[in-house]
């Protein structure tokens, strides 16, 4: 017992002597310094770092997180990633007064090597500097940014679909509005507020995408902005513009407790004999149905399954041929269980119309 002390004792001395210390999480990374950086915030908008010294020195100030295993951070919920060449890091506000955030760098083996850091001061200096001023609406209070983490994570979620789409969602007494931009495939894109204004009643929102910044080779990305108003807004107008084009984009109505999303075709539709339904849905198993009626009788009906379940949101689509209808306006109803059971629970009705006479 007594050899195993000193052994261990004598370890520690040689390290103290040869100067050995923890590892860096630059070094960790294959790193020696920042020489490019990129900031991104939760929405995905970017920023280039004019001087990444500071954030080096930071960078190597960082101290190992004993507890970083437990932690188990989801880093698609970083409130800050910070992209060096390949290599990208995460950083969690820690909104403790005098608490050092959380710096996170994923491995090539997928492992989290989570540092305790102070980059609060940097990164608002670099994000003040770069951006352009929001656009004001008068009587209107609003934000870039998710109200939370939860909502955060619900908008990144949502983000990923084929076709530019925004969602509007009341929460609480604020109102949530996420604008995807749809794949980017090879670079990473940010998406920017340029205009905002009421025009007869509706508030049209124009937003920009602007990329590649900076180039990430082979992946696909699926830039988003969250925007959160004080209040309600009422009716929205959701639109893109490269500087020349303007081109409008659906907005669906959600509810907090919504778990079924149609993103085509949308509430008011005509149908004709063919229909494709697709969408998001977070259900136990991934499994429910759908049907089509138009008020007196089900033209179409299916069972089928997202592709993931739920607690977190999958995929669908899928085609009905229509019966004929015998009135003008229907519904899409997805639910859960049978009315045979007696355990049906439908969890979202968008009304349509069909084409041609009865």
């Amino acid at each position: 017992m007594k050899r195993s002390a000193c052994a261990f004792v004598l370890i520690l001395a040689l390290l103290t002597v040869t100067g050995c210390r923890p590892r860096t999480i630059l070094s960790v990374a294959g790193l020696q310094s920042l020489s490019e950086l990129t900031l991104l915030d939760r929405t995905d908008q970017s920023v280039p770092v004019p001087d990444p010294a500071p954030f080096t020195e930071a960078f190597l100030r960082a101290t190992l997180e004993p507890r970083g295993r437990d932690l188990n951070l989801a880093v698609g919920t970083a409130d800050y990633q910070l992209v060096a060449g390949d290599n990208r890091f995460y950083y969690f506000l820690d909104r403790a007064a005098g608490v050092r955030g959380h710096l996170v760098y994923v491995d090539g083996r997928n492992r989290q090597h989570v540092y305790r850091a102070e980059l609060d001061a940097l990164i608002l200096r670099v994000w003040r500097a770069a951006r352009p001023p929001l656009p004001e609406v008068p009587g209107l209070q609003w934000r870039v940014g998710a109200p939370n983490q939860e909502v955060a994570a619900w908008a990144l979620a949502l983000a990923e679909v084929k076709y530019p789409v925004a969602y509007l969602l009341e929460h609480g007494a604020e109102t949530v509005m996420v604008f995807a931009a749809g794949p980017k495939t090879g670079t990473t894109y940010t998406v920017r507020v340029q205009e905002m204004a009421r025009v007869n009643e509706a508030l049209v929102v124009t937003f920009r995408l602007e990329g590649p910044s900076p180039p990430i080779s082979g992946a696909v990305s699926h830039p988003h902005t969250v925007l959160t108003f004080n209040g309600r807004v009422g009716a929205v107008v959701a639109r893109t513009t490269d500087g020349h084009k303007v081109q409008e984009w659906p907005v669906i109505p959600m509810t907090a407790d919504q778990n079924v999303v149609l993103l085509h075709p949308l509430a008011g539709s005509l149908l004709t004999g063919r229909v494709t339904l697709t969408g998001k849905a977070r259900v136990a198993g991934g499994d429910l149905s759908v049907e089509i009626e138009d008020g007196h009788n089900v033209l179409a009906q299916a069972s089928f399954r997202a592709t993931r379940a739920a607690p977190v949101w999958g995929d669908f689509e899928l085609q009905l041929r229509l019966r004929p209808h015998t009135n003008l306006s229907g519904a899409i109803i997805f639910f859960t269980g049978s009315a045979q059971l007696g355990n049906r629970q439908e969890l979202l009705l968008v009304p349509i119309v069909f084409a041609g006479g009865k």
